[in-house]
């Protein structure tokens, strides 16, 4: 039991006895979804009709704003109720949810509630550990043949993902299965994020506007999921809550993407919560709100008590019409300090005024001038030392309270934390000045654009003119890690491995405790067929705090090609120990195991897995392949049946199912998963052979 819940679990259980709502609660989060790029917001260019009629019968909030501008930061604190500082969690990847927080599911399972969440992307996956208390928690984001994120360059330098349509068939399968009320189900959709690749017919609807595409498309799921919550009959026993985790600039400010900066074209978020007609709440409520408030309020909304040391507070009020002065609000972005060498930023928004702080501070009244082009710092400059006060007060009460540090806790240790720069990060006195080394994010735009730019080379393979790219960003901003990071990986993917190297040892040189660039210099050494030193540098990047899960998965690489397995397998389960749902660590070491002639606990290694997540198709898949070669032919039939219905286009299971069903003589049956080999496959060896057994069933008949 974890210590909040001795006494607080049961305040809540008691008081949900008195007074018990058994309402579901499904929580849609929208990632990258501007407001005003819904048509229930105002936006004309485009017609969500979907989300708009969730609006027209509930509560639309016209002024909801997140307080960091990246998606698992931001999520922790809606389920939370806490701002990041208090949380520890700045950032995607390099961060993971400290076990001592007390999360919006924990809740809602003690109180009886079957959970279950449905991610869109890597940036939520479990290994980061906002899977706590959730019974099921869906986050296979791995390619398969035929359905691959790579760009033309055969790489992708986007986050691992699937599209909102896979999201709501994992949901919808749960529905199937679970069959259990009153449920918590989190839905997050990944879409609008970069890079905008909209599919048909979106693509020539909003012709010249991907990222508007895209959000066309997330309506459209949008509409399907309502269908299916109409069709089992559980949208009136169902609270319905419609957000994102942020917005996108859109080359506002100067800024492309998000993560950077504190305007509002990336804080300002949508905010939709329609609840059963029953309960008679729909409005428009114009009341500044914030997404650290959704915990609480759902929790009112259901009739229970929340935290009293959640940050977040209950709009319910709001959504029933009674007014309140508007909560201030604290928001912050690590991100150009954790990547770049760049300034932190942190805000502060007190009623209509907003204050960043920073190398140069700004101030904004954000009711006349909402696109926060008039910086008012020298006009007001009262204003801004009482917010910058206020900023510095709160944020200051955070120190220790909560270590959110990504590490593998085998290795995790006071002096590499702060190596790091995460240990001792607050004083009484507020944030460390060195946390403002740096430049201004806000003036650095330019090479920022170029390191995009570069990235957008890597992804469609342009080598040469990524290199040429990144140069120039580095030229512009020398201690940029990113790009040089950039750098070396076009440099090897170009073949110029010495100049690779050069770069690498540079990197490392500039910054020995930073583990990610050791972990580059790991996977050079293995790009030129070192892999003893590829261990050696890898192992390294593990004690200098690089995300153990890609260095304990090179390592064990390193050691199956050195042909040292049982440093493998360790390596493997160390992973596992960190993320136990990783594929490709679970698909190892179960290999492994396989090779060895420990067939039992390779497939008990794969059972696990499909305990852990039953929806998993790459789990089913293996696992036939495992069972086939335990002469299994009718469980490994199951499996590939299994497969293939999670994942209609998964060709490798759609090739084995084609291939048992033939020499059971079962043509007729076999032939729909021949021809969805040859349909979907981008092998063409595997296409071929499908050919060849359909010609040869063809003629057998």
């Amino acid at each position: 039991m974890k210590p909040w819940q001795a006494g607080f679990l049961l305040i809540v259980l008691l008081a949900g006895c008195a007074r018990e709502q058994r309402l579901n609660i499904l929580l849609l989060t929208i990632d990258t979804c501007r407001a005003d790029r819904l048509s229930c917001y105002g936006y004309e260019k485009l017609h969500t009709p979907h989300v708009d009629r969730f609006a027209s019968e509930g509560v639309l909030f016209e002024e909801a704003r997140t307080c960091v501008p990246i998606t698992l930061p931001s999520h922790v604190t809606m389920m939370t109720a806490l701002y990041p500082a208090f949380h520890g969690v700045r950032d995607n990847g390099v961060y993971r949810a400290a076990d001592s927080l007390l999360t919006l599911a924990e809740i809602l399972k003690e109180k009886g509630y079957a959970t279950a969440a449905f991610m869109g992307a890597f940036p939520l996956e479990s290994r980061f550990n906002l899977d706590q208390g959730f019974d099921h928690y869906g986050d296979f984001f791995g390619t398969r043949e035929g359905l691959s994120k790579e760009g033309p360059g055969g790489i992708s330098i986007f986050f691992p993902e699937r599209p909102a349509n896979e999201v709501n068939e994992e949901f919808f399968h749960w529905l199937d299965d679970a069959g259990s009320e009153p449920f918590f189900a989190w839905l997050h959709y990944f879409d609008p994020h970069q890079p905008h690749e909209p599919k048909p017919p979106y693509d020539a609807v909003c012709a010249g506007r991907p990222y508007d595409a895209e959000i066309a498309f997330v309506d459209e799921c949008v509409g399907r999921l309502r269908e299916r919550l109409e069709d089992d009959r559980l949208l009136e026993r169902t609270i319905v809550v419609i957000t994102s985790d942020h917005g996108e600039a859109l080359g506002e400010h100067g800024e492309l993407t998000h993560a950077l900066l504190l305007y509002d074209s990336t804080l300002r978020v949508p905010l939709i919560i329609r609840c059963p007609e029953a309960m008679g709440l729909r409005s428009r409520v114009g009341t500044q709100v914030r997404t650290i408030d959704l915990a609480p309020t759902i929790m009112e909304l259901l009739g229970m008590t929340f935290p009293a040391w959640w940050q977040g507070k209950s709009i319910v009020g709001p959504m029933r019409g009674v007014e309140r002065p508007t909560e201030d609000h604290c928001f912050e972005t690590f991100y150009g300090k954790l990547h770049f060498g760049w300034s932190v930023l942190l805000g502060f928004q007190s009623g209509p005024w907003k204050y960043l702080f920073g190398p140069r501070p700004e101030l904004y009244d954000t009711v006349n001038d909402p696109e926060e082009i008039h910086d008012l710092i020298e006009i007001r400059p009262e204003v801004a030392e009482e917010l910058k006060g206020k900023l510095f007060s709160l944020v200051s009460t955070a120190g220790g309270k909560a270590q959110s540090v990504f590490t593998d806790p085998d290795r995790q240790t006071t002096e590499m934390l702060q190596a790091l720069g995460y240990v001792g990060s607050w004083e009484e006195m507020g944030p460390e000045q060195s946390w403002f080394d740096g430049p201004n994010p806000v003036d650095m735009m330019r090479p920022h654009e170029l390191y995009n730019l570069g990235r957008s080379y890597v992804h469609q393979g342009m080598w040469l003119q990524a290199i040429d790219i990144f140069q120039r960003a580095l030229d512009a901003d020398p201690g940029n890690k990113d790009a040089r990071i950039g750098l070396i990986d076009a440099l090897m993917r170009s073949n110029e491995l010495s100049a690779a190297l050069k770069e690498a040892q540079k990197a490392v040189s500039i910054a020995p405790h930073d583990g990610t660039t050791w972990l580059v210099l790991a996977k050079l050494m293995m790009a030129q067929r070192r892999p003893a030193e590829a261990l050696e540098a890898g192992e390294r990047a593990l004690d200098e705090g690089a995300d153990p899960v890609a260095s304990w998965m090179l390592v064990a690489e390193c050691s199956e090609r050195s042909g040292n397995r049982d440093e493998a397998l360790f390596a493997y389960h160390r992973v596992l120990a960190v993320d136990p749902s990783h594929y490709g660590a679970r698909l190892g070491a179960a290999r492994i195991l396989a090779v060895t002639g420990k067939i039992e606990k390779a497939e008990s290694e794969f059972i696990e897995a499909l305990n852990a997540n039953p929806y998993w198709a790459p789990a089913h898949h293996n696992y036939g392949v495992l069972l086939l070669d335990m002469e299994k032919k009718q469980e490994a039939l199951v499996h590939f049946e299994k497969a293939v219905r999670l994942s209609p286009t998964y060709v490798a299971a759609h090739h084995a199912m084609g291939i048992l069903l033939h020499e059971e003589g079962k043509d007729r049956a076999a032939l729909p998963h021949l021809e969805a080999v040859v349909r979907y496959a981008q092998n063409t060896a595997r296409r071929e052979a499908a050919q060849s057994l359909i010609a040869q069933i063809g003629g057998n008949r």
